[in-house]
């Protein structure tokens, strides 16, 4: 039945009800791959399918973050294709979608979502030492601490 799923997602991901794709035969697999887009290669559509673990979901707004082991990427969802149930953190996917510029950096439109296994989350985001100046990675919340005088 696996098998089945496999090829079923495959046929739903080449032909996901998103704008054409660019002629380009093969998809980006790797979250580094997205990101490494400059805004005119990302808003060409390339058709994207990858796996990655979701670090964080908004169901009312469509916020979206995952993380493969190369890196984290927003993923942009169309309030008529939200899934359900919610993707929760810790979650494994494998998202098919296409890219787009982004204000900031490049993101994916979610085409088709499949959830391979719930999961506990997990992330490369750590709280900084105390008194560091370090930034808190892109799709990572940061925590920020008063201190008094």
């Amino acid at each position: 039945m696996p098998s089945v799923l496999r090829h079923l997602f495959a046929a739903l991901a080449g032909a996901c009800a998103l704008p054409a794709a660019t002629g380009r035969a093969e998809p980006l697999t790797r979250i580094a791959q997205v990101r490494a887009l400059s805004p005119a290669e990302a808003a060409e559509k390339r058709p994207v399918i990858i796996k990655a673990t979701v670090t964080f979901y908004d169901p009312v707004v469509g916020l979206f973050f995952v993380q493969d082991e190369s890196g984290d990427v927003f993923i942009r969802v169309d309030a008529s294709r939200r899934p359900a149930p919610a993707p929760q953190p810790g979650d494994r996917l494998r998202l098919a979608g296409v890219t787009g510029p982004g204000d900031f950096l490049p993101f994916i439109e979610l085409g088709q979502l499949e959830k391979l296994r719930s999961g506990e989350p997990t992330s490369r985001c750590s709280s900084p030492r105390r008194g560091s100046m370090r930034a808190a990675p892109h799709g990572c919340w940061a925590r920020w601490a008063r201190r008094r005088h």
